[in-house]
């Protein structure tokens, strides 16, 4: 017998959901997975897997992060427990 949690996972693959639950944990959950500073300086994210559209109005931070975009992408994967997002695109 699958518990609750197998099943609404289930159901939410097969009804083609996925992408919305995930898009809306990362926006929600945004300052936890890259930290206050970054989130203090994110004005617009929106997730079309696999890509993540990141708006920062801090010119320095962005530079900052397109260097280590590696290393964000493995944040927010990491965080998300599965490898989904492939490539961040910041505006």
């Amino acid at each position: 017998m699958k518990s609750i949690s197998d099943a609404f996972s289930d159901w939410v693959s097969d009804s083609g959901l996925e992408h919305k639950f995930i898009e809306a944990n990362i926006k929600t959950n945004w300052e936890q997975i890259v930290g206050k500073s970054i989130s203090n300086c994110t004005s617009s994210i929106n997730v079309s897997i696999p890509n993540i559209y990141i708006k920062i109005n801090n010119a320095p931070l962005k530079e900052m992060l397109f260097h280590q975009k590696s290393d964000l992408l493995n944040t927010i994967n990491t965080y998300l427990k599965k490898e989904i997002i492939k490539d961040i695109i910041f505006l």
